[in-house]
């Protein structure tokens, strides 16, 4: 027995009420506060480097990032995919990425995102199979940079296409 349910967006909610039905009252979504940063220099100029931050695992699917950086290179835009992120076990992030293809460079782990170098980047790239709302994709957000993800679980109740990011479907 349960009182309330509580997500992180109402695509959970959504979703989990076409399989429990009438427990619907019960349900709520509540998003994660996220203060916004000082205005960026994101868009001034731009710098043709893509940040991917997350853990390498997966479910993050973090060899989408091969592809992506084979498809640019193809398109013939010279863009960088700069990788940062804790392996799950067993996973190489140098063997995964370093040499495989064209822009892609994995810089290590990180421990809090406004720690990384946000500045230097046009945009937050995202590629996860499956997620409900992700407090990365916030803090991108929140410091002003452009999100380029999936449209899967509530990613799509914030990831505006031209306002704050662009959905793939």
């Amino acid at each position: 027995c349960f009182w309330k349910v509580i997500s992180d967006c109402r695509a959970i909610v959504r979703d989990d009420l076409r399989v429990l039905g009438t427990l619907g009252s019960k349900y709520e979504a509540i998003y994660t506060r996220c203060d916004v940063g000082p205005e960026g220099s994101h868009g001034a100029v731009p710098m043709r480097r893509l940040l991917w931050a997350s853990r390498i695992g997966p479910q993050k699917r973090p060899t989408l990032l091969v592809d992506i950086a084979h498809a640019l290179k193809d398109a013939g835009l010279d863009v960088a995919i700069e990788v940062y992120g804790m392996p799950d076990d067993g996973i190489d992030p140098r063997e995964m990425f370093d040499g495989v293809a064209p822009g892609i460079e994995y810089r290590g782990g990180f421990s809090a995102f406004q720690q990384l170098p946000i500045s230097l980047y046009d945009a937050f790239l995202y590629t996860s199979e499956y997620d409900g709302l992700p407090n990365i994709l916030l803090e991108a957000m929140a410091a002003r940079l452009p999100v380029i993800a999936p449209n899967i679980g509530g990613i799509g109740e914030v990831v505006l296409p031209g306002v704050t990011g662009w959905l793939i479907d």
